[in-house]
């Protein structure tokens, strides 16, 4: 195949491009998700997410290509460690984009999938 000045300047630049994407340092998947948390309301005020949403206001955000989890969920991990499966993140804010784990709680889901946390489990700030 014969290459002219311009096909040789086109594969130069995508192969440059090629080299500046994959030679970045990687980025945690912390790092990442503070990226989408704004934080102006101080440590004691909500931490609103600012990711992606879907139609119905949820939010994913990818841990890896492929891999997603709720922000809250996220966050709760990060600050917290593991969760028992079954078990559902709630804000005692009552804000749904806050992030922060010091307004998140751990409850169970009611039989029909809405949070089915009681106020005495919100006013104790235990975990069901």
């Amino acid at each position: 195949m014969r290459r002219n000045a311009f096909t040789a300047i086109a594969i130069e630049k995508h192969e440059k491009k090629k080299r500046l994407r994959f030679n970045r340092p990687p980025v945690s998947p912390k790092e990442r998700f503070f990226r989408f948390v704004d934080k102006t309301q101080g440590e004691e005020g909500c931490w609103l997410w600012t990711g992606n949403k879907n139609t119905v206001g949820g939010s994913l955000f990818a841990i890896r290509p492929g891999v997603g989890i709720t922000p809250r969920r996220f966050s709760w991990w990060i600050e917290n460690g593991s969760l028992t499966i079954g078990k559902a993140i709630f804000s005692v804010c009552g804000d749904r984009d806050c992030v922060n784990p010091r307004h998140l709680r751990v409850g169970k889901r009611s039989s029909h999938g809405a949070p089915g946390l009681t106020t005495k489990i919100l006013m104790e700030g235990g975990v069901s």
